[in-house]
């Protein structure tokens, strides 16, 4: 059975029909913790409850609908909710496995993966060290 956030970011996430979506992937309980990690989660879940009990059921339309007017009248709120379900989202390994494919190049950082660094050259540092005391001159 969905449960509203579930309905909510699925509303939300209007992935193309190849794709999976946020309860597809099982994202709820990750989404939850990324929002608990950050203090988020009441805030959230309180602006989840103002929805109706109906909003599983609605269709398409009305859901977006209602989900406009709460970003309207609660756009703090809902920007956070965005913003961590979109985190949560494009982080799945499913989902960057497909952005990957699509894209035709790793969907990560450049750097720490995949790169090796020199080690630091201590010696790169002595014309510094020999110069004035201060980085100012007389005037």
């Amino acid at each position: 059975m969905t449960t509203r956030i579930e309905a909510v970011l699925d509303a939300i996430f209007q992935a193309p029909p190849d794709w999976p979506t946020i309860s597809d992937l099982g994202l709820v309980a990750l989404f939850d913790s990324e929002l608990r990690d950050v203090g988020a989660l009441e805030d959230t879940y309180d602006l989840v409850a103002l929805l109706p009990e109906t909003f599983i059921d609605q269709s398409r339309g009305t859901r977006e609908a209602a989900l406009r007017k709460m970003e309207h009248e609660n756009p703090v709120e809902f920007a956070a909710l965005i913003t961590h379900a979109y985190n949560v989202y494009y982080s799945a390994p499913g989902v960057l496995s497909m952005l990957e494919e699509i894209q035709g190049y790793p969907a990560r950082p450049p750097l720490y993966v995949g790169y090796k660094l020199s080690e630091f050259d201590e010696s790169l540092l002595e014309p510094q060290r020999r110069g004035s005391s201060s980085l100012f001159r007389e005037v």
